[in-house]
C-alpha cells in the first residue's frame, strides 16, 4: 500500500510541475514582459539623450535662404 500511495504522490507531483502555462497566458505574459521592456528602453532613452523635443538649431528657416536669382 505504501508503495502505491508514493507512486501516486510523484505522479501527482510530475503532473503539477510538467504543466506550464497555456499557450494564452504565456502571450499574455510576453506581451506584458515586452511593454515592460519598451518603457524602461524609453526611459533610458531619454535619460541619456534628452528629450527628443529640442527643437534643431543647425536647420535654417526657408523664408532666410538668399535669392541669388535678382541682379542689382
Amino acid at each position: 500500500m505504501k508503495k502505491l500511495i508514493g507512486i501516486l504522490s510523484l505522479c501527482a507531483m510530475f503532473s503539477v510541475v510538467a504543466c506550464g502555462p497555456s499557450a494564452k497566458e504565456q502571450k499574455a505574459i510576453d506581451e506584458k514582459v515586452r511593454k515592460e521592456s519598451d518603457s524602461i528602453a524609453d526611459v533610458l532613452t531619454k535619460q541619456m539623450y534628452g528629450p527628443s523635443d529640442k527643437k534643431d538649431t543647425t536647420k535654417k528657416d526657408a523664408s532666410a535662404v538668399a535669392d541669388t536669382t535678382k541682379k542689382k
